[in-house]
């Protein structure tokens, strides 16, 4: 999170000391963010994938990442999905751009899904 003021100073007058405590304002983070992956569906290596992030609200500028874990259920809550998930791989640090395009690896566990993580945060 984001905090703007000014650092706590100490004067000392005459009258005895002074201490300036500054003002601090805490940033959200962002919120209502959307993602979209086209094509729904493809093949490991082979099919590129365009994924973006859209409608994030926040005040500041932000910064977009990308990622993926590959899980075994079939559960349509992303909740239960990503707590099952052991490992997330990074495709894409934080950058300015809200979109990115890959081919996903190949996985050794077989048939598995994979959910795609997108992250906002204030750059």
């Amino acid at each position: 999170q984001k905090a703007a003021g000014n650092s706590a100073a100490t004067a000392t007058s005459d009258f005895g000391n002074m201490v300036f405590v500054p003002s601090l304002n805490s940033n959200s983070p962002p919120q209502s963010g959307i993602v979209k992956v086209e094509p729904a569906e493809g093949f490991a290596m082979v099919t590129p994938f365009d994924l973006s992030q859209d409608s994030w609200v926040d005040t500041d500028p932000l910064t977009y990442s990308f990622a993926f874990a590959e899980v075994t259920v079939d559960q349509s809550d992303t909740s239960v999905i990503l707590s099952q998930s052991k490992v997330v791989n990074a495709l894409r640090d934080y950058k300015p751009e809200p979109f990115y395009t890959c081919t996903l690896p190949a996985s050794s566990k077989g048939n598995v899904h994979v959910v795609i993580i997108a992250r906002a945060k204030v750059s």
